[in-house]
């Protein structure tokens, strides 16, 4: 079982990936689960992800658990940003909006999420 770190901030991308810092998903992109059955358990600490194909196991912090739980195919990236910054007050929304982003880009490369950047 492989364990990766993951929440509101990207960890790198891997080598011929983009980088989802660089080139943000614009605020009116939809993100959606990827198709793929994963296993969220939420503990006090934080959440885990598990992925039963791969045996992936990541991480999340509060801040990546709850952007995971927004994930409905519905809410756009801007949603989302504005929902996890009302949630958590202490970041402003510019810096919500480029972490969540990146956290997306993160979970597209995982294979986990979707974004149709062409929705709304």
């Amino acid at each position: 079982m492989k364990k990766k770190e993951r929440g509101g901030a990207a960890s790198p991308a891997p080598e011929g990936a983009p980088d989802a810092a660089a080139n943000p998903y614009p605020p009116g992109a939809v993100p959606s689960m990827g198709g793929r059955e994963l296993v969220l358990r939420k503990e006090e600490s934080g959440s885990f992800l598990f992925d039963p194909e791969t045996s992936d196991l990541s991480c999340l912090n509060h801040v990546g658990s709850a952007v995971w739980e927004m994930i409905d195919g519905k809410r756009t990236v801007g949603e989302i940003a504005a929902g996890i910054a009302a949630k958590f007050e202490d970041a402003g929304l510019e810096t919500v909006m480029k972490d969540v982003s990146a956290f997306l880009g993160d979970l597209s490369r995982m294979g986990y999420v979707t974004v149709d950047e062409k929705k709304r």
